[in-house]
C-alpha cells in the first residue's frame, strides 16, 4: 500500500503601511497592518506596539483603541484614507 502524502502552503499576501510620524518631539514608527488569515479591520502599531484597530463600517473608518491612544477621528480619517488609497 503507498501512502502519499501532500502538503499544502498557503500565504496570504498581508497589506503593510509603514511611516515616521511626529508626536511633539518624538518620532514614532507607525504600522497598519492587515492581519493574515483575514480578520477584521487593520491593526495600528505605533513603535511595535498594539493600539488597536481601525474598521471601515458603513463608509465610514472607526477606531477601537486600547485605552490611552490619543488618536483623535482626524487622525482615524487620515489612516483611513491611507489604507483607501493602498487599497485603490
Amino acid at each position: 500500500m503507498e501512502v502519499r502524502r501532500e502538503f499544502f502552503c498557503y500565504i496570504a499576501a498581508v497589506m503593510k503601511i509603514e511611516f515616521e510620524a511626529h508626536f511633539g518631539h518624538e518620532t514614532k514608527t507607525i504600522e497598519l497592518v492587515a492581519p493574515s488569515g483575514g480578520g477584521q479591520g487593520y491593526q495600528l502599531m505605533i513603535d511595535k506596539y498594539y493600539q488597536g484597530r481601525l474598521i471601515k463600517t458603513q463608509g465610514k473608518w472607526v477606531g477601537k483603541f486600547n485605552p490611552g491612544c490619543d488618536l483623535t477621528v482626524d487622525d482615524i480619517n487620515i489612516l483611513g484614507e491611507m489604507i483607501d488609497n493602498a487599497l485603490a
